[in-house]
């Protein structure tokens, strides 16, 4: 097979240099297509840039993870080919892409399939970059634009803010991906996103949400509201937990999981380290010590000295708290915290630019476009959406208290929302317990309680201890 794709390869240079018309040459591809595919299908994945060992730097978190779990775990991952990082940077800084014929071996692998074209950094951004979805009846102009779409949202305006916030270098870092769709849109499909542990409390087990007949990008996107995982046909989630531990253990870190099913298998479309609160990593981490996923001190020492010391610092309402306290209502808990603001409304941010300070945000729902808004804001309430959503990681990766699928709340129009039985304005005073899912009427004070852990200040005793001796 090696052969075989290094005369494929030479066939391939020859191909381009000569003076062919594009159609021409996808004419001549096809001559090749029995021996093409065979590579495909062996293989599963390939790369367009030849004689390249596949590694994180070249094809980025999502293909590099595909790749391993197809190739090194044997789980059950769509056919997919990449672009690499190289292919993308020289596209983004010479400002065009290279020659459309230079992608006819990527359309005739796909022609008559539908697809999902995405990107793949090598820096988490969830949902900061473009997706694409083709259908079968695309041409290879579809598919030549749409890798053109995807390559160019890395310098969108939503995708440099995110870098901005999250301190990620702006020089060009994408990769794509080219996936046969997995069509959980069909009668009996499923769609879902899980985490290995619960990225809130820290709690262990696989949590997560999915719809039945819908394609996955609907929840994550936050337009429809998942259904517990736990309500998922239970020979489906006894394959899905199997295969979260699979990945739990050879990664040594809580995963988030992004999965689909549809013809009767599970297939495994993504896997990336989960967007933790900063209560659960201490728990998690040492949950996985104690478990014996992670045996060396120094790399559990590494995953949470820098965000916390001991334990977690929580907050709800004081019990001394002098005023009448009145609970409007409750949500999940998509990111924990505590604070007290003005209610604002997502629509007029939107028309009138972020109000910074003690403000809290309601929304319908928010999208990853509204990420200046939410980091304007001191915390965030949503109708609809789900933690498994891409806006519930991001309010977990900006530390924004978050609420979301929130209860009894409407809007009555643009400058009114009924919140259980009481209507607010902009500017009224509102009080988010993220930690507990609570929202409450006025400003009201904390108080701190603890889920206090000392053993990892024990461990490093006996780690500095061994050193010594």
């Amino acid at each position: 097979m090696l052969d075989l794709t290094k005369r494929l390869g030479t066939a391939f240079t020859y191909l381009y240099h000569a003076q062919y018309t594009p159609e021409k040459r996808l004419d001549i591809l096809k001559r090749y297509s029995h021996n093409l595919l065979s590579v495909v299908r062996e293989n599963n994945m390939i790369l367009t840039l030849k004689n390249k060992e596949v590694t994180r730097e070249l094809v980025g978190n999502k293909g590099f993870n595909l790749w391993t779990m197809k190739n090194e775990l044997d789980m059950n991952v769509p056919p997919c080919l990449f672009l690499t990082t190289e292919y993308s940077k020289i596209s983004l800084l010479d400002g065009k892409l290279p020659e459309q014929t230079n992608l006819l071996q990527l359309f005739l692998a796909f022609e008559g399939k539908e697809v999902a074209i995405r990107s793949s950094g090598t820096q988490s951004m969830p949902g900061m970059l473009d997706t694409f979805f083709l259908a079968k009846d695309h041409t290879s102009d579809d598919m030549f634009d749409a890798i053109r779409k995807v390559i160019e949202s890395w310098n969108s305006k939503k995708a440099e803010q995110y870098r901005t916030i999250c301190e990620i270098p702006h020089e060009p870092d994408i990769a794509v991906v080219i996936q046969e769709k997995v069509a959980t849109d069909q009668l009996n499909g499923y769609a879902g996103i899980c985490f290995t542990r619960d990225t809130v409390t820290g709690q262990r087990g696989l949590n997560g949400e999915f719809l039945k007949s819908e394609l996955g990008d609907e929840l994550a996107s936050g337009r429809k509201t998942g259904i517990s995982i736990s309500e998922l046909p239970s020979e489906i989630l006894k394959e899905l937990e199997a295969m979260c531990e699979k990945l739990e253990k050879f990664y040594r870190r809580p995963q988030d999981v992004e999965w689909g099913y549809a013809d009767n298998q599970l297939y495994l479309l993504q896997t990336r380290t989960a967007k933790l609160s900063s209560n659960a990593i201490g728990k998690i981490y040492l949950d996985l010590w104690d478990e014996g996923i992670i045996t060396d001190f120094k790399e559990l020492d590494d995953c949470i000295d820098y965000r916390l010391t001991v334990g977690a610092t929580l907050y709800r309402v004081s019990k001394y708290e002098k005023n009448e306290v009145i609970k409007l209502t409750t949500g999940t808990t998509a990111s924990p915290g505590f604070c007290q603001g003005h209610v604002v409304f997502l629509d007029s941010t939107r028309s009138f630019g972020g109000r910074g300070g003690g403000n809290i945000l309601f929304a319908e729902m928010t999208s990853t476009d509204d990420l200046k808004q939410i980091d304007d804001a001191c915390g965030l309430v949503t109708i609809n959406g789900g933690y498994t959503s891409h806006p519930a990681i991001v309010a977990r990766e900006l530390k924004k208290p978050c609420i979301v699928a929130t209860k009894n709340i409407k809007f009555l129009d643009d400058k009114r929302i009924q919140i259980g039985d009481e209507v607010f304005e902009e500017g009224d005073c509102v009080t988010l317990s993220a930690d507990t899912g609570e929202l409450y009427k006025g400003t009201l004070e904390s108080e701190e309680y603890h889920d206090y852990d000392d053993r990892l200040y024990k461990l490093r005793e006996e780690y500095r201890n061994k050193k010594v001796d």
